[in-house]
């Protein structure tokens, strides 16, 4: 079972300007000991801490080594200088993990790809640790999927018409940071 809230405050002195301020948090209910969410049929943690779990035939199920209550204050900020800018930030926090249990997002966007003839372009760095959040539900593009990873995502995005656009993004990973980790680089192009 999984629990979540979440709060936020969003001041916009004058048309060019906002500032939101939030807080999210999730229980997952029952899962240190329970065998890992497994989506793709691997018996994989996707980066997660795993201990030994069920026995089905011959095959022994990986299972979570922690629980997950996850804390993920976040910050943004946009104005304008000719174009619009806007400026964010997120922090994770695993208090059920005794180690390897935070992560953060960093980045910005100019622009805003919207309206036909119009674009952005933009920028994020993001460090996950093992047990930051439930890996089968991390963002599947970053390295890819599950925690145990850092690096950088660069991307751009023009709007061609009213419900088509065109888009472009970079992936500069590494994958294992808790150990000696591996180069890993995407390209993405979408229409």
């Amino acid at each position: 079972m999984l629990y979540g809230a979440q709060a936020a405050a969003n001041f916009k002195p004058d048309n060019d300007s906002h500032y939101m301020l939030g807080v999210s948090g999730y229980l997952y209910d029952n899962v240190e000991g329970y065998d890992v969410i497994d989506w793709s049929g691997g018996n994989k943690g996707y980066g997660n801490s795993t201990q030994t779990g069920t026995v089905s035939g011959n095959t022994t199920n990986k299972a979570y080594a922690c629980g997950f209550t996850q804390i993920e204050p976040f910050v943004e900020v946009g104005f304008k200088v000719g174009l619009p800018v806007t400026i964010y930030g997120q922090y994770v926090v695993n208090t059920e993990a005794d180690d390897n249990d935070t992560g953060y997002l960093a980045g910005f966007t100019v622009g805003k790809a919207k309206d036909p003839k119009t674009f952005e372009v933009g920028y994020n760095y993001r460090h996950l640790e093992k047990d930051a959040v439930l890996g089968a539900f991390a963002d599947s593009d970053r390295w890819g999927g599950g925690t145990d990873g850092e690096g950088h995502k660069f991307y751009a995005r023009y709007q061609l018409a009213a419900n088509w656009q065109l888009a472009a993004a970079y992936f500069m990973d590494d994958k294992a940071i808790s150990k000696d980790g591996t180069d890993y680089d995407r390209v993405q192009v979408d229409l």
